[in-house]
């Protein structure tokens, strides 16, 4: 018959939680339930000690490093409100099969032993992305939407600001598409839409460029790393995939589909805004519209 040690090991043990304990005298982890090991596959031995645990479960040097330091300062929290326990903290975990998991971690501290309570939150963390991802996507074309623009593209100003590097913006407005709307319908509309969409995207080759839906028949091209005549070669190649748009319904009508295109290029400093930056390749692109449509404008910021 197990004595009453014995069973509060086994229960431990399959308890459906994960549950570390450190012996704060040694340095040494003490307990290491079943179930904790069969979530993140890592045997004791490679893991018994807290500077083998933070470097196994946390392979990337500086997420390891804030990792530490969160949990330095939930300690330093409970201890000073005299508190045996703390608040949770979140952390991935490296997994011995080379996945990562999502943990809500809690410390508990019971004399010279401190507890480290591992509940599973991957699931949850996994729909929290895909409904961040889905926040960010416009639902028609399936491209980055206004509200990725409005993260994405101040991130890209401050890092070309810091780096002086430049930034290129392209403004893309599709001609006449009330008039697309008016004459074939708003069905046609859309098509005419999620084409261009397609053939701004597939033309951005590069992981620092992105194009985003930013209104009703307008689209934002950022492009970092891009001075002016990269960014006028690239529109070129924007335009010339545009050229080669075809939606049948339309095509049959000799209805010409065509964009009209501003660019503006700078060095980000702090005699510029942003949303200055933004202005001068919507002008151009309106410049363009204006004096014929179906061209390419470049925008001087001297001139707002």
């Amino acid at each position: 018959m197990l004595n009453n040690v014995d069973y509060l090991l086994d229960f431990i043990d399959d308890f459906p939680i994960g549950i570390i304990s450190l012996d704060t005298t040694t340095e040494h982890i003490v307990l290491y339930n079943k179930y904790l090991l069969q979530m993140i596959g890592w045997p004791l031995s490679e893991i018994d000690t807290m500077d083998k645990w933070f470097r196994v479960a946390y392979p990337d040097d500086e997420y390891r490093a804030n990792i530490m330091k969160e949990w330095g300062e939930i300690v330093d929290e409970a201890e000073s409100q005299n508190k045996p326990y703390s608040r949770c903290m979140e952390a991935k975990v490296a997994c011995k099969n080379g996945t990562f998991k999502w943990f809500s971690v809690r410390y508990y501290r019971k004399g010279h032993l401190v507890y480290g309570i591992f509940i599973d939150i991957t699931e949850r963390k996994k729909a929290e992305k895909k409904l961040k991802n889905l926040s960010l996507i416009d639902p028609l074309t399936g491209i980055h939407n206004r509200r990725y623009f409005n993260i994405e593209y101040y991130k890209k100003w401050r890092e070309a600001q810091r780096t002086e590097i430049p930034l290129s913006l392209i403004v893309c407005d599709i001609d006449n598409f009330k008039k697309i709307n008016d004459t074939f319908g708003h069905i046609v509309g859309d098509q005419v839409i999620v084409a261009f969409a397609k053939a701004i995207s597939s033309t951005l080759k590069r992981s620092t460029d992105f194009v985003a839906r930013y209104g009703g028949e307008e689209f934002v091209v950022v492009s970092y790393d891009c001075d002016e005549n990269s960014a006028l070669e690239l529109c070129k190649l924007i335009k010339s995939n545009i050229d080669q748009v075809s939606i049948p319904s339309i095509k049959s009508s000799n209805h010409h589909l065509s964009m009209s295109f501003g660019i503006s290029t700078t060095i980000p400093n702090p005699n510029i805004t942003a949303q200055q930056f933004l202005n001068s390749a919507d002008q151009a692109m309106y410049r363009a519209k204006k004096t014929g449509k179906d061209k390419i404008v470049i925008g001087k910021l001297e001139s707002l």
